[in-house]
């Protein structure tokens, strides 16, 4: 019998390596094959070994978007392990099962859920679903972790979906350019709470402007399809600096407030 200490220094060990650089995936996905779920990939930096996570159907890839918008969670792994339980069979015998999930989820408190994505369509057509799902939360509360499976029903919630594409598509990239993190800086200096309106006018850098390369110096003009600011506090509030308000569509008057600490 493990005492807490090794036990949770093991747990420690496991997940430091499932939402490592080195992780692989224990189950792969090859690409260019036709298949009837409609295989996809999902670029993020939370998943720290490859960038990219393989997804198995859409209903899981619109689902990515909910844990990379999300600024508690800090890691995401795709299929993560393996994990063997115990189950009963229909005759009441315990037989060994296994499991792989198609995530596992880093939070910022240090807490772990594993997830996995199954259509409510599909759900009603499985009937041993609930057992496996009461088994596998059982089985994982010794690991200290959570399981959960997600259908349409809380991902496609409006205009909450529509809002975290939003922030997905505006999302900070590595060779974006420099006077968004400057307009970034310049709404935290503003008094918060604001509108995003209100920021477009009060912020300065809040517009884009451009020339072609065979252009005179002079001939810089504004870009009208950037936004700067409004991508601004997108990326705020994926990096969790500032909330808004996401039961509404967004706008330029959307609540913008300074994120608690």
């Amino acid at each position: 019998m493990l005492s807490e200490v090794a036990r949770q220094t093991r747990l420690d060990a496991l997940w430091k390596h499932v939402f490592g650089p080195e992780h692989k995936p224990v189950k792969t996905y090859k690409p260019r094959i036709r298949h009837r779920n409609m295989r996809g990939r999902f670029p993020t930096e939370k998943c720290r070994s490859t960038g990219m996570i393989r997804t198995r159907l859409p209903l899981m890839l619109d689902g990515l978007v909910h844990l990379d918008t999300d600024p508690n969670v800090v890691a995401i792994a795709a299929y993560p392990t393996t994990f063997d339980f115990l189950s009963a069979n229909g005759d009441g015998n315990v037989v060994g099962r296994s499991h792989i999930p198609d995530v596992g989820v880093l939070q910022a408190s240090g807490k772990v859920v594993f997830v996995d994505w199954i259509p409510f369509r599909l759900q009603q057509d499985l009937p041993w679903l609930k057992q496996r799902t009461a088994e596998l939360r059982l089985h994982l509360e010794q690991y200290g972790a959570e399981y959960a499976v997600h259908d349409e029903r809380s991902i496609y919630i409006q205009p909450r979906f529509s809002n975290l594409n939003l922030m997905e598509a505006h999302k900070p990239l590595p060779y974006q350019h420099a006077g968004i993190d400057e307009t970034c800086r310049a709404i935290m200096r503003q008094p918060l709470p604001s509108t995003i309106g209100e920021l477009c006018r009060m912020s300065a850098p809040n517009a884009l402007v451009a020339r072609w390369e065979d252009e005179p110096a002079g001939a810089f003009r504004v870009v009208p399809e950037v936004n700067v600011v409004f991508t601004a506090c997108m990326q705020l509030a994926y990096r969790g600096e500032i909330e808004l308000d996401i039961s509404r569509p967004f706008s330029p008057r959307t609540r913008v407030t300074r994120a608690k600490a």
